[in-house]
């Protein structure tokens, strides 16, 4: 695991400024650090850190509550949106159907869930953003729910918490945004080599999550999974 002035030293290497970087200068290293946390935050947006994918295994009934406190079914920060929110059937979960607070609100709600909707809100009593998932059911069930859970802003003494893959595409980001600070000759070899490695990562994401991510609700086949899992339709 790499410190965060470690990620800044092999950029600066890698641009040919390691002789211009001294922590110590509070305006070049505050400089970089903004540089860096910059990089964090495209990455968060874009859903490009592989660690930010959260998959929470829950039980509900109508309502599933995210939010930074432990009274909310799933203490998290809430995010914007949602990737998934799955319900057990048997030994497995099969994927609700996003739609909006009235289609809910118009279903028979003696039935399993098959849709659901998801909205944020401030928790004045809490003083944060909290986010609400609505089932169209009363029944108790087990859910999956998967969404991207941002990767915290950095400071200078914080070491890396992420995988070799995440923190390679933090230096490229952080190595060309350095190139465009100080006007590098090179500068657009550095920016195409993010942008590349970016590509890469989504490539892998879109490989290592193709199921998590798959636009199948079901099959034909399905009555017959539900029947052998022991918890019928």
């Amino acid at each position: 695991m790499i410190t965060v002035n470690g990620l800044i030293l092999n950029a600066m290497k890698a641009i040919g400024l390691e002789s211009e970087y001294d922590p110590q200068d509070g305006q070049l290293s505050n400089a970089a650090l903004a540089d860096l946390n910059s990089v964090i935050i495209e990455c968060n947006l874009q859903d490009l850190l592989i660690e930010c994918r959260k998959e929470y295994f829950i039980s509900g009934t109508d309502k599933i509550t995210i939010g930074e406190d432990p009274s909310y079914t799933i203490n998290s920060v809430a995010p914007t949106t949602l990737k998934n929110v799955a319900r057990k059937i048997g030994n497995r979960y099969m994927k609700l159907i996003n739609t909006d607070k009235a289609t809910i609100y118009s279903k028979n709600r003696m039935s399993l869930a098959t849709m659901y909707t998801y909205g944020t809100e401030y928790d004045e009593e809490t003083q944060k953003m909290c986010g609400t998932i609505l089932l169209d059911t009363n029944r108790q069930n087990q859910y999956l729910v998967i969404f991207n859970k941002p990767i915290n802003l950095v400071k200078m003494s914080d070491e890396i918490p992420l995988s070799d893959t995440s923190t390679n595409l933090l230096e490229e980001g952080l190595k060309f945004k350095l190139a465009r600070r100080f006007k590098m000759p090179d500068v657009q070899d550095f920016e195409n080599d993010y942008y590349e490695y970016q590509n890469l990562v989504r490539q892998n994401i879109a490989n290592n999550r193709s199921l998590i991510m798959t636009p199948v609700d079901g099959s034909y086949l399905d009555p017959y999974y539900n029947m052998i899992g022991g918890v019928g339709f």
